[in-house]
């Protein structure tokens, strides 16, 4: 269907475009792409095409079928874009149905108005394109005509690794011949040499990770090929003596397309590999590294936000934008600039013990260059975070030295104080507004590896001096955010179980770190007991700061800090929580909080639970209203006398137990009302008033799992392997963010069977096996664990960790009231059940010194259990009788790639292959197999050993479980087409091809 409109004053052609599928199609496809390329050169007007091609693109979905083909060719002969092949495309999947999703609705644009164009959205969540399986294409074209594009900024500059090891080596190699004696001439040094290094030109395109020299080479001599081509079926047409399709033109054109599909299919391969074992080498930063990965290959373009004036709520021009973020800068991190005299900061509180100030070793510079990332933003100096990590011994050794200097003398770099601040949109309220922004200050990389080393430093000292108490568990050594979440949880139940009520109220620190004066820091650091050394060399640290803001393509002026802490800085969260430490003595100090009293040997133990802190996070914690409006109060009189403010109406109220109705008393803090809620997110977790308080949460994990699973399904599409690629990204990326918790939180039977049944769709995705796959053979053959072993090994283990805590931690204390007082809650039951389940004794109240059942360790028990349980499931179902003979354990595999024979295989290995054998129990058919003269019934293991109709040829002793892969497989069988498995999915892949020739469905 053709239209035509105006678009931008000129006048052009619209194509609605439909090709269809099936054996039939390739000729009704053919016959439509000629009329639709003799009306486009007909109608002679810029043009728009789009539609349902039904086309696959090795770019997407690793392969270029015949739709494909002849869409490329479309789009050479007219000289069109594909614009969802180009950096303007944000987005790749345009349909999703039946668990998989993969890209064959595309649009053309004729090159000038590709120009023109903005960019083209793909609607990849489904939100706005209810009531199809086809996500909408939004096409978005410059503004008006008068308007002057502004160009996009040039994207940070990251050295490769090879750069940063070239670097390296250079350095080394001129290390004892430079005279390097202070941390400006190191500077000088290192940064000649990045000096050097071809830089990327601005508002250049991105290029895909797979493109090199070959990839240009070989693209460089399709074009040619096409052109020579192009021109000699126009001197043929005008001859009138048609070019035939086997002419040596022809012949060229078609083996240069040939080689470029081949050659970038293997590079995209390489490229996917390699990021796979790049994710398994990140551990606990994988999901961070792959978001990361998956934003930088959309190439989504930053939103020129158009920034209003709070005051007046005008817009703002670029000039003006750039000088209300200096004055706004300048607000937000201005204050008392006077700095505290010496004696100021000497108290009779001094602590006798002190941070040590003692030469940094080569072991603590290691430690700290370790636990930064390599590819982190660089600083205002540019010296990126490789290089660091690549500094030979020598190079290495005299970057000690250079720190050595600066930590004995207590004067930082002048570099060190100027950062380069990015404004980061919290993802809630109008971008139009600055404080919907979230400011990070980005420093230089040897800043932050310093200050490292100076906080591991504090850290030592405050708690073997016990400077923190017991309510702060955040960024301590020991501690993790799921103690506060186990405190929190099993408190709300043993109000619920014994009929008490637990008042809580969740409090939020308006700018917590952005608010932190430096005149009171230095005075709260002596009254903790740091000496006045190291407050000067924190001082130094703060002292003259200065931060540059970056907006679009605007940078302002340097705007003076007196004021904050550096997010983004390692000290930061240390300083924060030594800062409101009052607040934490005070809440201890009150008498108040909800009561976790017990006896123990006939001893009272326990005592009253103000709140809980995690860096800035607060919750206060009572068993009255009077009680917790007096925590209130002193947190509000603490917070005043700090300048913190609490943010009311981000805060909330909250009650559980007996009292649940009564949620309706008005409480105050800093004279200001906060609301009570019907739910809040406290850590990651969504708490829900009344007795299934984990209600929201589960909702929420289920609507996770169905998002991963649509995103390790839609990313196998892209890679080298779909089971490699589906796997890795499901197990390393899904499973961390679904476990989330996992060790305190108790979900209900329901949520854990949906989140089971999720981990096997995505194997029999990964397998590409059949539907009704059994679940043994899915989850042996994915080689992973159930979630209900992972949270076995979670619980378990977290419980041995609870019962070896110190006595004075809030955890162990509630841990201890809950098993002393027998209070059964759904954590105490469910512990039980998985030990019990899992053959793990406990709980170990007091546990010995030695104690043999720790020996063999939890995660090895856990194992054990669950390979024994699914190993008798699988000898319980006939269809596995070989599976269950030959599978030993659950253990990944590593012959599956992304061929119909292997798909074939994995229904094979489960006993579920699609053989009229097979299909005969379920429906009235003949058996006897059509393929050869055997006049045998068409069984598994006729198809894959003895018909004769079906290639290759079985050249090895028949066996199945060798054909099968159970037996004789090594690593490297995949790129040896002669292993017998390799050559079983070859004869499956021959057999259901011909199937479908005869007009029969096989899978």
């Amino acid at each position: 269907m053709w239209l035509t409109g105006i678009l931008a004053g000129r006048k052009v052609a619209v194509a609605v475009v439909y090709l269809w599928t099936g054996a039939d199609s390739r000729e009704t496809n053919i016959e439509l792409i000629k009329c639709i390329e003799k009306d486009y050169r007909n109608i002679g007007r810029p043009t728009i095409m789009l539609g349902d091609f039904n086309a696959h693109l090795e770019e997407f979905d690793g392969r270029t079928d015949g739709n494909g083909k002849l869409l490329q060719d479309m789009a050479e002969h007219l000289d069109m874009v594909i614009v969802n092949t180009q950096d303007k495309c944000l987005g790749k999947t345009t349909w999703t149905a039946r668990g998989t999703s993969s890209t064959i609705d595309y649009c053309l644009l004729s090159p000038d108005l590709y120009e023109k164009l903005n960019y083209m959205e793909i609607d990849e969540e489904g939100d706005k394109s209810l009531g199809s399986d086809h996500n909408r294409l939004l096409i978005t074209f410059g503004g008006k005509p008068t308007e002057k594009r502004v160009s996009e900024p040039m994207r940070p500059h990251h050295i490769t690794q090879a750069e940063a090891q070239t670097v390296a080596q250079k350095l080394e190699e001129e290390v004892e011949t430079r005279q390097v004696d202070t941390y400006g001439n190191l500077m000088r040094w290192w940064k000649d040499h990045l000096e050097k290094l071809k830089r990327p030109t601005r508002g250049k395109r991105r290029r895909k990770r797979w493109w090199d020299v070959e990839v240009r080479e070989a693209i460089t001599r399709r074009q040619l090929a096409n052109r020579t081509l192009r021109g000699t079926i126009r001197k043929r047409k005008e001859k009138k003596a048609p070019l035939q399709k086997d002419s040596r033109e022809w012949r060229e054109y078609q083996s240069r397309k040939i080689e470029v599909t081949v050659l970038i299919q293997s590079k995209m391969a390489r490229v996917d590999k390699r990021f796979m074992e790049e994710l398994r080498e990140a551990g606990r930063e994988a999901p961070l590294k792959f978001w990361r990965h998956v934003q930088g290959q959309t190439g989504r373009p930053r939103e020129d936000a158009v920034i209003k004036d709070d005051a007046t709520g005008k817009e703002l021009d670029p000039g003006e934008t750039n000088r209300y973020i200096e004055r706004w800068i300048g607000n937000m991190f201005t204050g008392d600039s006077r700095q505290m005299d010496s004696e100021e900061g000497e108290t009779e509180d001094e602590l006798q013990e002190q941070p040590s100030r003692e030469e940094i070793t080569e072991r603590e510079l290691k430690r700290a260059v370790k636990r930064i990332g390599g590819t982190t933003a660089t600083g205002m100096d540019g010296i990126p975070m490789r290089l660091v990590k690549e500094l030979g011994p020598e190079t290495r050794a005299l970057l000690r030295e250079i720190l050595n200097q600066i930590l004995e003398e207590g004067r930082v770099p002048v570099e060190w104080r100027t950062s380069r601040l990015r404004l980061i949109y919290k993802g809630k309220g109008q971008k139009s507004t600055l404080g919907n922004y979230r400011p990070i200050a980005i420093t230089s990389v040897l800043y932050r590896v310093f200050t490292q080393i100076i906080r591991d430093r504090l850290q030592t000292w405050l708690e073997a001096e016990g400077v923190l108490g017991e309510l702060q568990n955040g960024f301590r050594w020991g501690r993790r955010l799921e103690d506060n979440l186990f405190v929190m949880t099993q408190a709300i139940e043993i109000a619920q179980k014994e009929n008490r009520p637990l008042y809580l109220c969740f409090l939020d620190v308006s700018k917590a770190y952005d608010t932190v004066e430096h005149r009171k820091l230095w005075t709260q650091l002596a009254e903790r007991g740091l000496c006045s050394e190291w407050i000067d060399l924190l001082r130094e640290v703060y002292r003259g700061t200065a931060v540059v803001a970056q907006w679009q393509q605007e940078t302002t002026h340097p705007v003076t800090c007196s004021k904050g802490l550096r997010q983004g800085c390692p000290l930061s969260p240390l300083l924060f929580m030594l800062y409101i430490a009052g607040i934490e003595r005070r809440l201890q100090e009150s008498g108040e909080g909800f009561s976790l009293e017990y006896l123990e040997g006939g001893e009272r133990k326990g005592g009253k639970l103000p709140g809980l802190i995690y860096a800035d996070d607060m919750v206060l914690m009572a068993d009255s209203l009077q009680g917790l409006q007096g925590l209130m109060n002193e947190c509000g009189a603490m917070g005043e006398a700090l300048g913190l403010s609490f943010s009311s109406h981000k805060s909330g109220l909250m009650v559980f137990g007996a009292a649940e109705e009564n949620g309706t008393a008005s409480l105050s803090i800093q004279a200001n009302p906060v609301p009570w809620v019907d739910h809040y997110k406290y850590l990651g977790v969504n708490l829900q008033k009344g007795h299934h308080y984990l209600l929201e949460h589960e909702t929420k994990v289920k609507a996770k799992s169905r998002r991963n699973k649509g995103i390790a399904t839609a990313k196998a599409l892209w890679g080298y392997n779909r089971y490699e690629v589906t796997r890795g990204v499901w197990k390393m990326v899904a499973v961390p963010g679904l476990t989330f918790g996992n060790s305190v939180l108790c979900l209900s039977s329901g949520t854990r069977q949906y989140l089971e049944v999720r981990q096997r769709e995505v194997g029999r995705s990964a397998l590409g096996a059949s539907r009704t796959a059994p679940n043994e053979a899915v989850q042996g053959d994915m080689g992973w664990s159930g979630f209900e072993a992972r949270e076995a090994r979670a619980k378990l283990d977290f419980e041995r960790r609870l019962s070896r805590m110190s006595e004075e931690r809030w955890a162990r204390q509630v841990f201890k009231y809950v098993h002393l007082r027998s209070v059964p809650t759904r954590w105490v039951r469910r512990t039980r059940q998985l030990a019990q389940r899992y053959e793990v004794s406990g709980p170990l109240l007091y546990p010995a010194a030695e104690q043999p059942e720790l020996q063999q360790s939890i995660r090895t028990r856990v194992i054990e259990s669950e390979t024994r349980r699914w190993a008798e499931a699988a000898r319980r179902k006939p269809a596995l009788a070989l599976y269950s003979r030959e599978k030993q354990e659950v253990k990944r595999i590593s012959f599956m790639d992304n061929s119909k024979g292997s798909a074939l295989l994995s229904d094979a290995r489960g006993g579920m292959l699609r053989t009229r054998v097979f299909r005969a129990k379920y429906m009235d058919m003949e058996v006897k197999c059509v393929m050869c003269a055997l006049g045998a019934d068409e069984t598994a293991e006729h198809v894959i050993l003895e018909c004769t109709g079906i290639k290759p040829d079985v050249t090895y002793e028949p066996d199945m479980a060798v054909a099968l892969g159970f037996r004789g497989v090594n690593e490297q069988c995949a790129a040896d087409s002669s292993q017998p498995v390799e050559v079983t999915k070859r004869r499956l892949e021959s057999w259901w091809r011909r199937a479908r020739e005869q007009n029969y469905e096989i899978g």
